[in-house]
């Protein structure tokens, strides 16, 4: 993700130089390597040391965060020390919610701090307050991530297309959506429904997963009175597939188990297999296309009274040998709101939910101008 948000940094501002800050120094190696740009440098530090990583950090207007988003407060507050703004692609619900509680302190410091500013979260709360602005009352918030793969060769590899960490999270946890008016826990891959996409996605059997947009927009729409704000998750069927092979074989599991006299996480174990495995060499295949659409359907009452439901769709394809459509479908809204912040187009000290700072209007144009695809309709009842 921060590689895709780097390309769209470099590529759309010539004047700006980057700073990747890394734990591992062969992967800033790997990062420079692949973005090959002299106006990269790097640094290696550690989130859990807060000063240092306020050093390396010192002299930035903005800070990027790509990283695992359980050390999204250790690297806001590195942020703080260093006198920079913030933004990052999602805190997973509860990180976010606990983030927000660093209001005071940006505030404070005169600093602004927006996370959850990728694909979804981050998209999709821009379409939701978009849709939204219309409606005198809200009865529901829905938002949906779908994805497909068109002519895909054949695995050779399996190469998860975002963290595999947070995909296990997303499938194996409880989930908390706004529901009747209140925020209530679900049970892991509950609440299927089968929601229909634009072409070349289509229908796809989609599920509650952990997400930030029912953390942030029930307190954003409360004055319309909303009652209903959920999220749904729909991969292709052969990820959705190993995911739950995975997790079936005890793969996503956190909590120490012995081998052979050692201690290994089962996770770490399953990610550092695939890593691993992607280092092999794979022979030559065809290009294939990936696909991913962002829905967002919202209902209420319009000033005539009548009942509205709105549906806005943003879709972005890729296409190539190993095409990478998550990482730019989240990384190029990253990191055009990063360039907001260091151009001081957003000037709002604190911590905020994107809904709360971006004129959506602004973002989606800068979409399009990017081969990112939208598509609106409005069905109206009396």
């Amino acid at each position: 993700m921060g590689l895709r948000v780097a390309e769209e940094l470099l590529a759309s501002a010539p004047e700006i130089e980057l700073m990747a800050i890394d734990v591992s120094e062969n992967s800033l190696a790997k990062f420079q390597s692949a973005l090959g740009n002299a106006r990269v440098k790097t640094s290696i530090a550690n989130a859990e040391d807060t000063p240092s990583l306020a050093k390396a950090m010192k002299g930035s207007k903005v800070i990027i965060n790509a990283a695992q988003y359980d050390i999204n407060r250790l690297v806001m507050q590195a942020a703080l020390l260093a006198g920079a703004h913030y933004v990052d692609l999602g805190g997973m619900f509860h990180e976010t919610r606990r983030q927000l509680k660093l209001h005071d302190e940006f505030k404070k410091a005169e600093l602004t701090a927006i996370p959850c500013m990728g694909a979804a979260p981050g998209l999709t709360n821009l379409l939701a307050a978009y849709l939204s602005e219309n409606f005198v009352t809200l009865e529901s918030v829905s938002a949906s991530f779908g994805a497909s793969v068109e002519n895909h060769p054949g695995p050779s590899q399996f190469v998860p297309p975002y963290s595999l960490r947070t995909i296990m999270q997303e499938f194996m946890e409880e989930s908390v959506q706004f529901v009747d008016g209140k925020h209530q826990t679900q049970a892991p891959m509950s609440g299927a429904r089968l929601i229909e996409f634009p072409n070349p996605i289509g229908e796809l059997e989609c599920i509650y997963t952990l997400h930030s947009e029912p953390a942030t927009l029930p307190d954003f729409l409360h004055e319309k009175g909303i009652r209903n704000v959920t999220w749904h998750l729909g991969l292709p069927i052969e990820l959705t597939n190993a995911i739950r092979a995975f997790a079936a074989a005890g793969l996503s599991e956190e909590k120490p188990i012995e081998y052979q006299g050692q201690k290994i996480i089962p996770i770490d174990f399953l990610i550092a297999s695939i890593e691993a495995n992607k280092q092999k060499s794979s022979p030559e295949k065809a290009p294939y296309t990936e696909s991913g659409c962002l829905r967002l359907e919202v209902s209420g009452t319009v000033d005539s009274g009548e009942t509205q439901t709105r549906v806005a769709t943003c879709q972005r394809s890729i296409t190539g040998v190993m095409p990478d459509m998550a990482g730019v479908i989240t990384g190029v809204p990253c990191a055009i709101a990063a360039l907001m912040l260091a151009k001081e187009q957003i000037k709002m000290p604190g911590v905020y939910a994107p809904e709360y700072l971006i004129d959506p209007g602004a973002m989606f144009e800068a979409l399009k101008a990017r081969g990112f695809k939208f598509t609106s309709e409005i069905t109206t009842t009396n």
